[in-house]
């Protein structure tokens, strides 16, 4: 038995019995702010001074959530800018690559004919 301050004295049992009951007796409120038009509620349920504290509350938490989603989005943004970027290095390294290969293969060329006119002119000498 234990004396519960406006209750009486009571058992643990009934005790959490009691709170159990008033645990299920909030939860059916929550769901029914869940189900319910929250201005509605907030109108018929709440004092003025309380209701217009929890819309600051509740306009704050979506700004917040707002600015997060921004922030999200930014980021994949800047991510999906990036990774495009990345791409656009690799494919200009690639081109470059292949500048140079064929820059090397026309000198290569060029020398040979350079050679080959020399050889040419040379033979035409004699």
């Amino acid at each position: 038995q234990v004396k519960a301050p406006g209750m009486g004295t009571m058992t643990m049992k009934s005790m959490f019995k009691n709170h159990k009951q008033e645990v299920q007796h909030i939860d059916q409120l929550i769901l029914k702010v869940v189900e319910e038009d929250f201005d509605d509620f907030t109108t018929r349920v709440l004092p003025p001074e309380h209701r217009k504290r929890l819309e600051r509350e509740v306009a704050e938490r979506r700004e917040q959530e707002g600015k997060k989603n921004a922030t999200a989005n930014s980021v994949n943004e800047v991510k999906d800018l990036m990774d495009k970027n990345r791409e656009l290095l690799l494919e200009r390294g690639e081109k470059i690559s292949e500048l140079e290969e064929n820059t090397r293969e026309i000198a290569q060329e060029s020398e040979n004919f350079y050679q080959a006119l020399r050889a040419y002119n040379e033979k035409q000498k004699n």
